[in-house]
């Protein structure tokens, strides 16, 4: 009887350690399968809205980031240094009348 003990034991042992990497590799290839339509579910393509200059107000701050305010609901959305950088290049050359195109050396026939 004891030998029967022992042998069961053993072998259940056995049993549940190939259940366990069975289960694990069960969960792994499901995972693998529906990762895309998880990473899917959550990329979600970015709302453009429309915002008239009347409705907002821009500002930059002392950090060179763009700010764009809300005038209705004081809400405001900041932007990284380098996006206040171009829009403010883009600002003052439009304010000084030098917003135009960049000639491109021509030669005449």
């Amino acid at each position: 009887m004891e030998n029967f003990k022992e042998k069961l034991k053993q072998m259940l042992k056995q049993l549940s350690f190939y259940i366990v990497i069975s289960i694990s590799f069960v969960a792994g290839a499901s995972i693998g399968y529906y990762y895309d339509f998880i990473k899917k579910s959550y990329d979600k393509e970015p709302q453009f809205t429309l915002v008239k200059k009347s409705e907002v107000i821009t500002a930059i701050d002392e950090y060179q980031r763009l700010m764009v305010i809300d005038k209705k609901t004081g809400n405001y959305t900041v932007y990284e240094d380098s996006v206040g950088d171009a829009w403010f290049t883009i600002r003052a050359r439009n304010m000084w009348g030098q917003a135009s195109a960049p000639q491109t050396n021509r030669i005449a026939k």
